[in-house]
């Protein structure tokens, strides 16, 4: 099987923390929208010949993915599964630094961005999203010739990535996810995965 993992276009604040990173938001699972750029982005993907080639098209159930998905396509059959949604943030989830000035230490610490055991409160740390992610890709038919292109988020595609390539906990936290920037993996086993196409880290 050949999978295509894509994350989302540029959301609303993807943008919002790019002119304002010191007063940054959580996405989380917030369900926000694409910026113009962001639908751009998601656009020019209909020139990737092996997305349009897909036999199936999955989705986060969150809109920016599923709206990504929608403009890279053009197809009335995709599949949202939220499974492949981001990582919760629980109380965190669309609220700003400033909001959430109680939390500020542990906001800046490690533990919170990255941990696979610490997560913000009512929300999901790696572990948990590595499971879901990895009980989605358990359910694709690997063992099949197909192509197929999944739209999901930044800790959702590193944890899949993750389960596809059997990767440390460190070399998982240190991939860059860009938006829309097809990764693209071969192969009909998890953890045995081969990858076709450069990942950028950190």
């Amino acid at each position: 099987m050949k999978l295509i993992l894509i994350r989302h276009g540029e959301s609303k604040f993807n943008a919002l923390n790019k002119e304002q990173p010191h007063t940054r938001v959580f996405s989380g699972q917030a369900d926000i929208l694409l910026t113009e750029k962001g639908q751009q982005q998601a656009r020019a993907l209909q020139k990737h010949p092996e997305i349009q080639q897909s036999t199936a098209i999955f989705s986060s159930d969150l809109t920016r993915a599923f709206e990504t998905a929608q403009l890279a396509t053009n197809r009335m059959d995709i599949k949202r599964d939220q499974r492949i949604n981001e990582r919760s943030l629980g109380r965190f989830n669309g609220k700003s630094e400033i909001e959430l000035s109680e939390y500020r230490t542990f906001i800046n610490t490690e533990e919170f961005k990255h941990s696979f055991t610490t997560a913000a409160p009512e929300g999901e740390n790696y572990t948990q999203v590595g499971q879901r992610v990895t009980a989605f890709l358990s359910d694709l038919p690997l063992s099949s010739e197909q192509t197929i292109s999944v739209f999901s988020h930044f800790v959702a595609t590193r944890l899949m990535l993750r389960a596809l390539l059997g990767l440390s906990k460190e070399q998982t936290t240190q991939i860059k996810i860009n938006n829309c920037e097809p990764i693209i993996l071969e192969g009909n086993e998890l953890g045995e995965f081969c990858l076709l196409t450069h990942l950028d880290t950190i």
